[in-house]
C-alpha cells in the first residue's frame, strides 16, 4: 500500500511504502495434522522509491523522493520547478496552480537566472546534480492511501 500521510518530527506529507504480512499461531487440535490460524498482521514501511523508464534504460536504481527544500526557490517556485521538470507546458502548470501562464514563464525565466540556465534541460540538469530533481513540494500532495496490486510481484 501507497501511504501519503504527516510523517516524522516536522509532520512532512510524504508518501510511504507499506508491507503486510498476516501473522500466524500453531494451533495444536490433538490430532496429527497442525493448524495455522491467523491471528494479525505485521507492517513494515519505508519511504517510497521512484523510478523513471529512463533511469531503469540509464541503469539507475530507483530513489526516494525528497521533502527537504532547495533553499534557493520559494515555495512557489518549487512548485514551477516541479512542473517544469516533469515537462508540463506552462499552460498545464498554469492550470495546476491556479495562475497564468504567463505568470509561470514569468517565474520560470527568475528561475533559470537563479541556477544560471536558459531552458527546461539545463534547469533539469542543474536540479540532478544538486539533488533536488526528487523534490516533491508537500503543497502538492494531499493525504490519501492506494493499494497496489502485485507491486514488486516478480
Amino acid at each position: 500500500m501507497q501511504n501519503v500521510q504527516p510523517y516524522g518530527p516536522e509532520q512532512t506529507l510524504q508518501p510511504y511504502l507499506f508491507d503486510f504480512c498476516p501473522q500466524f499461531d500453531c494451533v495444536d487440535d490433538q490430532s496429527k495434522d497442525v493448524e495455522f490460524e491467523c491471528i494479525g498482521t505485521i507492517c513494515h514501511a519505508r519511504p517510497f522509491k521512484f523510478g523513471s523508464t529512463l533511469e531503469c534504460v540509464d541503469g539507475e536504481a530507483p530513489r526516494p523522493a525528497m521533502f527537504e527544500p532547495d533553499t534557493l526557490f520559494t515555495p512557489s517556485e518549487q512548485q514551477i520547478v516541479f512542473f517544469a521538470l516533469h515537462n508540463l507546458t506552462s499552460k498545464e502548470t498554469g492550470r495546476r496552480l491556479g495562475i497564468s501562464h504567463r505568470t509561470v514563464e514569468n517565474k520560470l525565466q527568475d528561475i533559470y537566472q537563479k541556477t544560471g540556465t536558459h531552458c527546461n534541460r539545463g534547469l533539469a540538469m542543474y536540479c540532478r546534480e544538486n539533488g533536488t530533481d526528487r523534490y516533491i513540494p508537500p503543497s502538492l500532495l494531499s493525504p490519501s492511501s492506494h493499494v497496489l496490486n502485485n507491486y514488486g510481484a516478480q
